[in-house]
C-alpha cells in the first residue's frame, strides 16, 4: 500500500523572519529585505518554481506583519510620551 512507501520530503528552509537578526532590524532594513523577498518571489513565479514561490510569499507576509508591528509599536511609544 501507499502508506508502507517512503517518500522524499523536501527539507523547510529557515525563513528570513524567524532569523532573530530580523528583530533588530530598523524599519528602511525591513522594508529593504520584503523588497528583495518580493522580488524574489516573482522571479521564482515566472520561472515556474511556485514552491518557492509560496514559500517566499508567507516569508513576505511575515516581514510584512514583523515591519507593520514595529510601526504599531512606535506610534504607541509616541503615545505614551
Amino acid at each position: 500500500s501507499d502508506l508502507d512507501k517512503e517518500y522524499y520530503i523536501e527539507p523547510e528552509e529557515l525563513d528570513v523572519a524567524a532569523d532573530p537578526v530580523v528583530q533588530y532590524m530598523t524599519k528602511r532594513q525591513l522594508q529593504k529585505a520584503i523588497e528583495k523577498t518580493k522580488k524574489s518571489m516573482l522571479t521564482a513565479s515566472k520561472n515556474m518554481d511556485f514552491l518557492e514561490a509560496a514559500q517566499l510569499r508567507n516569508e513576505l507576509f511575515k516581514l510584512q506583519e514583523l515591519a507593520n508591528q514595529k510601526i504599531k509599536t512606535c506610534i504607541y511609544k509616541k503615545d505614551q510620551r
